[in-house]
């Protein structure tokens, strides 16, 4: 059990402190670590740069230490609290976990649930991986050199893994909200005048 949350383009959630006063409220889906990621605001050739941040612990701990997070602005906030359920406890499992596309394109991942790594690990490039959420980020960046469309490769990613996750990703300012099929893992979203909010719980 995890905790996703993201905010994009919502007023009431404007500062990196507001956003993560409201992600504090679903840590008690994930208390080993929490992360986020925001636009710094700051264009480099026309390309606007991401900033991701991990940390170990509690949310209400670092806040104490932070309060410069007021002056953090951004219209995209990507947020998420860890429980795991897999892999060895280290901050690089930690998420949000970022990839490239195979023409160096950035994409944001968050993932709860979990893929039995036993059953899938041969069918990409016969790669034994540690945690699932390493072989879904390799799984996006290999399927990528195919030149397909972000959407077919989701597509294709659902039909391979049937079950059971929560996936936000961001791409190419678009962010995509999927559940496996059978919807075993929560993921609820609301939008209200080009405001979205993507939540693990309501």
């Amino acid at each position: 059990m995890c905790g996703i949350l993201v905010a994009y383009n919502n007023s009431k959630f404007n500062t990196l402190l507001d956003f993560l006063v409201l992600l504090e409220k679903i840590q008690h889906r994930g208390q080993d670590s929490f992360g986020f990621t925001y636009y710094n605001n700051i264009k480099t050739s026309n390309v606007i740069n991401l900033v991701t941040k991990t940390i170990k612990g509690l949310i209400k701990d670092n806040l104490i230490e932070n309060i410069n997070y007021k002056s953090i602005l951004s219209k995209l906030f990507i947020g998420h609290t860890r429980y795991i359920t897999s892999g060895i406890k280290t901050n690089n499992v930690s998420q949000p976990i970022s990839g490239l596309t195979q023409n160096k394109e950035t994409f944001i991942i968050c993932f709860n649930g979990n893929i039995n790594l036993d059953l899938y690990k041969n069918p990409i490039n016969n790669v034994n991986y540690n945690i699932d959420t390493e072989l879904i980020v390799r799984f996006f960046e290999n399927e990528s050199n195919n030149n397909s469309l972000f959407e077919t490769i989701l597509v294709k990613f659902m039909n391979t893994f049937d079950r059971a996750y929560s996936i936000v990703i961001y791409f190419k300012d678009n962010i995509y909200c999927l559940r496996d099929r059978y919807g075993v893992r929560p993921l609820l979203y609301n939008i209200t005048n080009n405001n979205l909010l993507i939540t693990s719980e309501s």
